[in-house]
């Protein structure tokens, strides 16, 4: 793959997995530098975008990424579900980051309201080959994971015991369709969780863009996650980089993809 304009030529860009890490490695106007990032890199301090701007900077570049007279932070994930969402899913407030907007990671959008139950179940169950993560690992994925499981992953976050998990809940999407609260309702006590996080955790998923059906009955009811992506999903999709950049896209167009009304100079 190669980004480039007149002054800033990326090229050269490899990949190598350890246990914990992912290392990319570059050659930016022809110096090679190394990125470290998580395994998934769903931590936003390790962001890729960030990293680079931080390499540009420290080589003297003049190019960063600006939202109006400020610096970017830029956040990115690994692989998206064909859509992307605000920062309203990790609680902070979409108007002090008006960049990330919640779109369709696609060549040809529809304008789906995705944060409708019923219009992402339909999203999440099939697969459009415009959308730019289309074919990558976790596009789309299923997860089943049993009561006693559930109660188990619970108890080791810290909250109590609740019998077996009658059913569990979405009590709200975020724009661009990720679950940010839900409820598990037990034969005990209910339980809700209002972070993308601990939801997460809880039921071992990749990400928080699902959807969820059950089957069984008691200790062993198993339910179903259906869902798409690996990672938060705001900002970036790395693997969707890789694909707009193999179709010829230049490095501004996928930048003022990703983080809306921003300029790079």
């Amino acid at each position: 793959s190669k980004i480039s304009d007149d002054e800033i030529i990326i090229t050269d860009i490899s990949e190598k997995s350890g246990l914990k890490n992912r290392t990319i490695t570059m050659k930016i106007n022809e110096k090679e530098v190394s990125l470290k990032l998580s395994k998934d890199n769903t931590s936003f301090d390790e962001s890729l975008v960030y990293q680079i701007n931080r390499v540009l900077e420290e080589n003297n570049s003049e190019k960063m990424l600006y939202y109006a007279d400020q610096i970017v932070t830029a956040y990115c994930d690994s692989t998206s579900s064909g859509a992307g969402t605000d920062v309203s899913l990790c609680g902070s407030n979409p108007a002090s980051y008006p960049y990330y907007v919640s779109r369709e990671i696609t060549s040809t959008e529809q304008g789906i309201d995705l944060s409708d139950e019923n219009s992402f179940r339909s999203f999440i169950k099939n697969e459009n080959e415009n959308d730019y993560d289309y074919g990558c690992k976790y596009y789309r994925w299923k997860n089943s994971i049993k009561s006693t499981e559930i109660n188990k992953n619970l108890k080791s976050m810290g909250y109590s015991e609740i019998g077996n998990v009658k059913s569990i809940r979405i009590n709200n999407r975020v724009s661009g369709g990720a679950v940010n609260n839900i409820t598990i309702c037990g034969s005990k006590a209910d339980v809700n969780l209002s972070s993308e996080g601990e939801i997460r955790k809880v039921f071992n998923l990749p990400s928080a863009f699902f959807i969820v059906d059950s089957s069984g009955q008691g200790s062993e009811k198993t339910f179903t996650f259906t869902g798409g992506g690996y990672g938060h999903g705001i900002g970036m999709s790395q693997n969707a980089v890789k694909k707009m950049a193999d179709n010829g896209m230049d490095y501004i167009s996928i930048l003022n993809f990703f983080y809306a009304g921003t300029s790079v100079f």
